[in-house]
This record gives structure tokens, C-alpha cells and sequence, in this order.
């Protein structure tokens, strides 16, 4: 592999960034520093992973603690020139709110997901560059309603239909109460669940505003994409490296997805919020170098991307003792 540094990434795209999950033992001025060691390298922008549960532990009561930690947080990230995106809501659910029926019970989502939303927005949105309100919606209801491998482990097509239908609403109800800020609609379009059939289903949804399932309903909702500054896609289930793929096959995966998304979506502009990770830093370079290949092989084809976000900041922080790091972006 030819030598290359992380600048042959940030000049390829607008923005190249990092992602981190808040935890309340993090300590801010050490966070601060790794973030300003990877600014001077050229990434520049962080995707921030939010708890559900840790904001509201309990049912209709936020934690004020932790909303004041977040706060204190996401303020030192946008004084430090850091442009910060949060993501609402992965894959993990507050027990009370899974009690209720989570995402398919109609009442329970419509009750608590916006005032969950408000609440954040209210705390950090002055500080923040934009938002992610889902950052794996095929998998959270595949996995949740349809396999059961994820809380609330259920497997059952109708309550799976009934999540479905309620986290494109709640999408939506998000949009509309976010408002006026950059809004990236993250799709993992690379999901073990997220056949031909199960994509056209979410483009359907978010182009047509038509939530049509076999077998079940249909269901009108307002256009999502007409609410989005770009559709991030989610390339996270590529297989990495340690499971022997070889590279030229994962960049022809990654880009026929990212294709398939721009088609799919009238040429919205496109992101990638996440690739595989892996655990050595042998496999992170040549993955940070694969990334690279990619994007440049978008651009050539006339599809440029605004977002990269790369690994978690720990395992990113890691890569600026390697050679990969070594000159500095300009």
C-alpha cells in the first residue's frame, strides 16, 4: 500500500470528522485536547451519540445533572471550533419507555419521543452545528420487532410494522420540531435486514412521504427529505478487513450503496456517518486508506460527499501516534 497521510482524506470532502459517545465520566478538558490534536490534522467535526435514558432515566422526569453536564460539554466543542452533530438515538431505549411498547405503541411515541427531542434541543441546540435524529433506523426495528436480537426482543411482524411506521413519524416529528438547523437523515443501508425490498420501502417513506409495508398498511406522512441538509449513510455492516475482504470488494460495496442512495434520493447531498470498525491499528490505517480510495473514487464519478465521519474518537485519537498522521493538514 502506498504511503499516504490523513490529508489525502480532508481534501476529498468538506468536512472529516470523528464520533463519540457521551458518558457523564468523561472528563471535558481531556476530550477538549484529543479533539484539538485531531482538529490540527484536519478533522474537524465531531458526530455526538446522545443517551435517551441517560437525559430521562425516569419516565417524564430529565436528569438536570446530566442535561447540565451536556451543556457545559457542547459548549466547550463549539467554542474550541469543533462542529459538533448530535445523534438522538441509536439503538438502546429507555426501560421505561421499552415498558410502554417503545416504538410500536402509537401513544407512548407520540407522548415521549418530542419531549425528549425538545428537551435536548432546548439544552444544546444553540451550540451544535446540526442534528441526526436516527442513527440506524433499519436496524433498530429489524432488530428490535423483527428478529428480536436487541431490546424489546420481540419478533412479530405486526408490532414490527407498527415500529416501523412510528420511527419514520417520530423522523418526522423531529424535523419539524428541529426546525430551521442542518438535518442529516442517517440510513444504515448496509444492515443485514436492509434487502432490495426493505430499501425501497425507506426510500418510498422518506421521498414520498408513503409508508407502504406488505402485507400491513399504508400510511401517509409529510416528506422527509424535503427537512433534510443531507442523507448520511450508515456503511458500518461492511465487513472490515479482519474478516478478509478483501479491499477493492468493500469499496465497490461502499460506493454502490452510496450510488444507489443518490439515485434514490434525487441527489440530496450525501455523508457517510460511520464505517466498520476493527480493533487493530494495522487495519485502521489501511481502513482510513480504503476510506480514502473510496471517496476519491465518488468524487471522480461526479458524487462529492460533505461528511465523513470516521471511527470513535478513541480509536481515532489512536491513529495520530501512527506514520498515517504524520503531516499535518494545511
Amino acid at each position: 500500500m502506498d504511503a499516504f497521510t490523513v490529508c489525502d482524506v480532508t481534501h476529498l470532502v468538506p468536512i472529516f470528522g470523528t464520533h463519540l459517545t457521551f458518558s457523564p465520566e468523561q472528563n471535558v478538558e481531556i476530550l477538549l485536547s484529543e479533539l484539538l490534536a485531531l482538529k490540527e490534522h484536519g478533522l474537524t467535526s465531531l458526530r455526538w451519540r446522545l443517551s435517551w435514558n441517560d437525559v430521562f432515566p425516569q419516565q417524564g422526569k430529565p436528569s438536570g445533572k446530566h442535561l447540565e453536564l451536556l451543556e457545559g460539554h457542547a459548549s466547550a466543542f463549539a467554542d474550541a471550533g469543533i462542529e459538533t452533530w448530535v445523534t438522538l438515538c441509536g439503538n438502546t431505549l429507555p426501560h421505561w419507555f421499552l415498558n410502554e411498547g417503545a416504538f410500536s405503541d402509537n401513544k407512548a411515541t407520540e407522548k415521549w419521543w418530542p419531549r425528549y427531542v425538545d428537551t435536548v434541543a432546548e439544552v444544546v441546540g444553540n451550540h451544535v452545528a446540526g442534528w441526526m435524529p436516527f442513527e440506524a433506523p433499519i436496524g433498530l426495528v429489524h432488530d428490535g420487532w423483527r428478529i428480536g436480537s436487541i431490546a424489546p426482543f420481540i419478533s412479530d411482524d405486526g408490532k414490527f410494522a407498527d415500529a416501523f411506521t412510528n420511527v419514520l413519524h417520530s423522523w418526522n416529528h423531529a424535523c419539524r420540531l428541529l426546525h430551521g438547523s442542518p438535518i442529516a437523515l442517517s440510513l444504515d443501508a448496509t444492515h443485514p435486514g436492509a434487502n432490495a425490498e426493505v430499501r425501497t420501502v425507506w426510500q418510498s417513506a422518506i421521498t414520498r412521504g408513503r409508508v407502504s409495508l406488505p402485507g400491513h398498511y399504508e400510511r401517509e406522512l409529510d416528506g422527509l427529505l424535503r427537512s433534510a441538509s443531507e442523507i448520511a449513510l450508515s456503511l458500518t455492516h461492511l465487513p472490515p478487513r479482519s474478516e478478509r475482504l478483501e479491499a477493492p470488494r468493500w469499496r465497490d460495496q461502499a460506493i454502490e450503496t452510496l450510488q444507489w442512495a443518490y439515485e434514490a434520493f434525487s441527489g440530496t447531498p450525501l455523508s457517510v456517518s460511520g464505517v466498520p470498525s476493527t480493533s487493530a491499528d494495522g487495519e485502521l490505517t489501511e481502513l482510513l486508506s480504503f476510506t480514502s480510495q473510496m471517496v476519491d473514487d465518488l468524487k471522480s464519478d461526479g458524487l462529492a460527499l460533505q461528511h465523513v465521519w470516521m471511527s470513535s474518537l478513541e480509536r481515532t485519537a489512536g491513529l495520530t501516534s501512527l506514520p498515517v498522521f504524520s503531516s499535518p493538514a494545511k
